[in-house]
């Protein structure tokens, strides 16, 4: 008989973790690395946190690029599927919900990034290519809807979540099908991911 237990994280994993909910809710000038040792339950001031990382910046970056990491990982299920979807208006369908769910997910993130991008500027040149944006290529000077609804998506996808937000109402199959329709309704051809 075999019993099978679940993996603990180890205590890397565990700094990552606690380290980016510390990032997200108080900055990284407000996290201190006693922060995040006591976070995930180690000695504060024992060194402990320095056998996985030299710095707070180094724990801030590995943070963000493992989040990069597990954004690809999450999503690249979802791009395969679609590369299989024949119908383009299915597709684009498909394609919005799963940019929403990113944009939803990720959002407090890039703005952490964002905020931290003059102190960490390659961080978030990675993080943006980690994330594939190049891929979300709109076509701007071909036509301009494209561009227009993708921004449209990214702030249904942030005044959604706010608490008294009009947008929360909105749910968001109807809301990605009236950009679809925008779209399909001018014969613009949907977005395609490069490869």
């Amino acid at each position: 008989m075999t019993t099978t237990t679940a993996r603990r994280p180890n205590t890397r994993e565990r700094i990552l973790t606690a380290s980016l909910d510390l990032f997200l809710e108080r900055g990284f000038d407000g996290t201190t690395i006693s922060d995040i040792e006591r976070a995930v339950g180690l000695a504060a001031g024992t060194g402990s946190f320095y056998r996985h990382f030299r710095s707070k910046d180094d724990v801030f970056v590995a943070a963000i690029q493992r989040s990069a990491t597990e954004y690809i990982e999450r999503f690249l299920g979802v791009l395969q599927e679609l590369d299989g979807i024949d119908d383009p208006v299915e597709r684009l369908r498909r394609d919005f919900h799963m940019r929403l769910d990113a944009i939803q997910t990720f959002d407090p993130i890039v703005r952490l990034v964002t905020a931290e991008q003059e102190r960490f500027p390659e961080l978030a040149k990675s993080f943006t290519a980690g994330l594939e944006l190049d891929q979300w290529r709109l076509g701007w000077s071909d036509h301009r809807l494209p561009g227009v609804v993708m921004a449209a998506l990214v702030g249904y996808g942030q005044l959604s979540q706010l608490e008294d937000s009009p947008y929360r109402e909105i749910p968001a199959d109807e809301f990605i099908d009236e950009l679809v329709a925008m779209l399909t309704s001018a014969q613009v051809v949907p977005p395609v991911r490069e490869h």
